[in-house]
């Protein structure tokens, strides 16, 4: 061999590929940049709040999307890293958030937020379960990743939609909250990656009952709460529609609150926010066979990277 060599065992330098991470807002594809373990954040997009028409029916706010992430979160939510091959291109789907229109005539649950997914290769692919609409003063609450809140009337008790309808495990979502028939009840809200959303019974006049905590994560670098569940009879009082999620958050929107200024109390729910995907490939050590020429050997031991 030129330059003479060495054979020995496999080497490892304390050389590496960095960790990388892409984000995505929309949907699209990503093509690994090596072989190795992926972590990864998935949220779905979120349910809308219930909308309604009559002074006094209060609707649901809407469930989060579903969450499932590898790390960078709560630890009891987190999964397994996914692993990836160099050169591979997977498709990853963004869900958009449910919103569901006011109407002079009737009365309506929120729409049902869409799925979010990561194909990495079977059996490893990654999807979270849209979150489920407000409940309505005649319409039941949806279920999803996220359960939507049960909407209100008086002399009812309206259950919350079910969340993690895919079983997953870590749960990806809650239950929504249930509407009780007090004298000061509301809307119940959304279910949140964090816990249920919380019934009417428990919240003061005249705010609604709040919806299930999300959870932060800091894959992307920032500290982020994604999947927050909505609030249950939209606050502030009047507003119409109802605050919407946040888009690429997975947060469900807020219930329509009956409390507008005028008929015909048109009351339509917030949107669900949209959902994201991140994706970060680990950093992978370089490895090299066991035969070196005496220049590389040279290099390596004068970056102080040979490590036998």
């Amino acid at each position: 061999m030129a330059n003479g060599g060495i054979i020995g065992p496999v080497q490892t330098t304390t050389e590496a590929l960095a960790a990388t991470t892409n984000t995505f807002t929309s949907s699209g594809c990503f093509t690994a940049t090596r072989t190795g373990l992926a972590d990864f954040l998935v949220v779905a997009g979120a349910g809308g709040g219930g909308s309604g028409c009559v002074l006094g029916n209060e609707q649901g706010g809407g469930g989060a999307g579903g969450y499932r992430a590898s790390g960078f979160g709560p630890g009891p939510l987190q999964g397994d890293a996914v692993p990836l091959t160099k050169c591979t291109t997977y498709a990853v789907v963004i869900g958009g958030g449910g919103s569901t229109p006011g109407s002079n005539n009737n009365a309506s649950a929120g729409g049902d937020g869409s799925d979010s997914s990561f194909a990495a290769p079977s059996p490893f692919g990654i999807t979270s379960d849209g979150g489920g609409g407000g409940g309505s003063r005649t319409n039941a609450a949806k279920s999803g990743g996220s359960g939507g809140g049960g909407g209100f009337v008086p002399g009812s008790t309206n259950a919350g939609g079910s969340g993690n309808v895919s079983s997953a495990d870590p749960p990806e979502g809650n239950d929504g909250g249930t509407s009780y028939p007090t004298p000061t009840g509301r809307a119940g809200g959304g279910g949140g990656a964090g816990g249920a959303g919380n019934g009417s019974n428990i919240s003061p006049f005249p705010a609604g009952a709040n919806g299930g905590p999300g959870v932060p994560n800091l894959i992307t670098g920032s500290n982020v709460t994604y999947a927050a569940g909505g609030i249950g009879d939209g606050v502030p009082a009047g507003s119409n529609p109802a605050p919407a999620g946040g888009a690429n958050t997975g947060n469900g929107g807020s219930g329509g609150s009956s409390l507008v200024p005028a008929p015909p109390f048109n009351n339509s729910g917030g949107a669900g926010g949209s959902g994201i995907v991140v994706i970060r490939q680990q950093a992978v050590p370089v490895t090299a066979p066991g035969m070196w020429t005496l220049n590389e050997v040279y290099d390596q031991v004068k970056q102080g990277t040979w490590t036998n």
